[in-house]
């Protein structure tokens, strides 16, 4: 994945835009807060993406702000490999919980070992979600132990999905437990899968048996969106539609423009926000 380029002279020229306050208001004040204790606190946040002549891909998590108010880390995470001469991307993401001591490290761990598992499986096969789903509880159990936790202090929703670019459009075969939400942006508006059902209350590793899968295209214009509720929320009820519409037109070609948009925009909602876009182009 080759990294984005900046230009000194182009950065000058984007204007500067007042944060659009979306989701409840926070519980918290103050800005960045404090940093979490300890060498092993995931980073603040962080963004990517990749551009081809058949898409254009953006994805980040930041820290919210009750974690950063109160020096906790950030207990989201994602990971995206994309195989290039496959033709095929893979992308991870995990919400831990607030309860789960460990939930930081659960969630990294989950999506490092999805994303690992997930290379090496068939998808579109009867049971390859439980033979992912299986792999990853395994690994976090291990980590438990080496950590001298238990399993559930590291429980963590867990959204893993490939997609295949075609031709014609984008095949996605997306598979979770918990919460993560995926939603396709067409032309005027957002609409939840329907194949998805609610796993609420479900969480890795205990619950990887509970996993569901679907599968659907991405047509040319339309827009595919993984996010942890913590963005999510905001954008399925209606109080993100500024970001809806712009994104819908055309992802931020700014990764920074990209992670203001996650952050600043919805800088009153307490929780993380990780956020998986992935935008199939317009035939021409």
């Amino acid at each position: 994945m080759a990294p984005e380029a900046h230009s000194s002279q182009g950065s000058q020229n984007i204007p500067e835009k007042e944060a659009r306050r979306v989701g409840r208001p926070s519980r918290v004040t103050g800005d960045l807060g404090r940093m979490p204790s300890g060498q092993a606190a995931p980073p603040e946040a962080v963004v990517g993406g990749t551009d081809n002549e058949l898409s254009t891909t953006r994805f980040g998590s930041v820290r919210g702000y009750a974690h950063r108010y109160y020096g906790e880390p950030r207990q989201d995470a994602i990971k995206v490999v994309h195989e290039i001469d496959d033709g095929v991307m893979v992308v991870a993401i995990a919400d831990g919980l607030g309860t789960a001591v460990g939930a930081d490290r659960g969630a990294q761990c989950a999506v490092e070992e999805a994303c690992r598992a997930l290379l090496c499986t068939q998808t579109g096969t009867t049971y390859w979600a439980q033979g992912v789903f299986s792999q990853v509880a395994n690994r976090m159990n291990e980590v438990a132990t080496s950590l001298a936790l238990t399993p559930e202090d590291l429980s963590t929703t867990l959204a893993v999905a490939a997609l295949f670019e075609g031709p014609s459009s984008t095949t996605v075969d997306l598979a979770l437990v918990g919460d993560t939400i995926p939603l396709i942006f067409p032309r005027d508006e957002v609409e939840p899968l329907p194949e998805i059902l609610d796993t609420e209350t479900a969480a890795m590793p205990g619950h990887f048996p509970d996993v569901v899968t679907t599968s659907f295209e991405v047509a040319p214009g339309q827009t595919f969106l993984l996010a942890t509720d913590g963005f999510a929320n905001p954008v399925k009820y209606g109080s993100a539609d500024s970001i809806v519409e712009e994104w819908t037109l055309q992802l931020p070609q700014s990764l920074g423009r990209f992670l203001w948009d996650i952050d600043a925009i919805v800088k009153t909602y307490d929780d993380d926000r990780t956020v998986f876009a992935y935008q199939r182009a317009q035939v021409t």
